[in-house]
Order: structure tokens, then sequence, then C-alpha cells
């Protein structure tokens, strides 16, 4: 049943009562303001220079492209909840798909592989938007979908997990901890019932 990590079929119905109040309709308005704008947006190229080095135009470092990510496909799921309008949802799919087919990098390359913060935070968006989009998606889009983030997502983190020494963020008390394996856990909710390696 989906969606079922973040909210339910009720919830959903919930946000889009709550949007028609007085009191959210600034918010809406900016919302819609931005996933419109997005639309005409260049696409998110996460730079492969070290830290220190100057990305070439029009890329940026892999963990800020992940939270741009990020910021546009659940800007983009929540502005088709609200609208029902199918661009929305297109564009979230086509931005979900860019990252799985285009991205030369899901490790920042401050990091060792084969994950990482931006690997935590491209996990989340998958599973945040799988499960949200599940019912408008069709079944070949699921499959490309999961697959894409099982390959690039779920395998690097099962591979640091039984690696002969696990990286420090499995029992880190600061922001690696629920960025790295709060992203993992989220893209394996999502997928349940579905892959093997959830």
């Amino acid at each position: 049943v989906h969606p079922k990590v973040f909210f339910d079929a009720e919830g959903v119905a919930q946000i889009r009562k709550r949007a028609s109040e007085p009191v959210f309709k600034p918010i809406v308005k900016q919302l819609l303001e931005r996933a419109a704008w997005q639309l005409t947006a260049p696409p998110l190229i996460p730079s492969v220079t070290k830290r220190g080095e100057p990305d070439p135009p029009g890329e940026r470092k892999g963990l800020a492209s992940a939270r741009a990510l990020q910021g546009r496909v659940l800007t983009y799921c929540m502005a088709f909840t609200l609208t029902g309008e199918r661009r929305y949802r297109d564009a979230a799919v086509a931005e979900l798909r860019h990252a799985i087919d285009d991205w030369r990098i899901w490790v920042d390359t401050a990091h060792p592989p084969p994950y990482d913060l931006m690997t935590g935070e491209t996990c989340l968006t998958f599973g945040v938007a799988y499960d949200w989009l599940y019912a408008e998606l069709s079944a070949d889009e699921r499959r490309q979908l999961r697959e894409g983030a099982e390959r690039r997502g779920l395998k690097a983190y099962l591979e640091a997990a039984h690696a002969p020494r696990r990286p420090g963020y499995f029992t880190a008390k600061h922001n690696w901890n629920p960025v790295c394996n709060g992203g993992a856990a989220v893209l394996a909710l999502a997928l349940e019932g579905e892959s093997e390696l959830s």
C-alpha cells in the first residue's frame, strides 16, 4: 500500500484540504511558482572536481546536487498533489531518471566510495518520491526507478555495511548517521516487498 512512508492516502487528502485554508495560500502560491520555474531550470550536473577545486560552468559539487535534486523532486511531488497537473509528475520522474542515467557520481568526490552523504540524500529523495507517486507511476517507470535506486543506492549502502571495516557513519553521533542510514532506510521502506535488497 502506497503512500506509507511519511503519510498515507488519508494524509494526502488532508494535505490537499489544508492547502486550501487561507493561512496556507501564500505558501502554496510560492511552492507552485517555484515548481513552474523549475520546469525551465538547467539540469543538475554533479561535478567530479575535488574539494577546493572550481566546478565547471553549470556544475556543482555532489552533495549540493543531491540536495538540489531533493528540493526539485519533492517540490514537483507536492505541486502534483495539489494541482493534479501531470507536468509536475512527469518532471519529478524525469529528474529521477536523469540522476540514475546521467549522473557520473552518487558519492561526493570529497568522500570515499561506495556511499556517503550524497548517496544518503539521493536515496531519501528516491524513497519519498517512489512512495509518494507510486499510484501515478506506470509499471515500467516503477521498475526503472526501483532498479536504478537499487543499483546506485541500496547496493552501495549494503556494500558499505558488509565491508570488513564499516564507515564511521553507522555509529556516528552526528548528522552523518541519520543522513546516510536514514536515507537508505527510507528507500528500503519504500521498496519493501518489491526489492530483495530492501
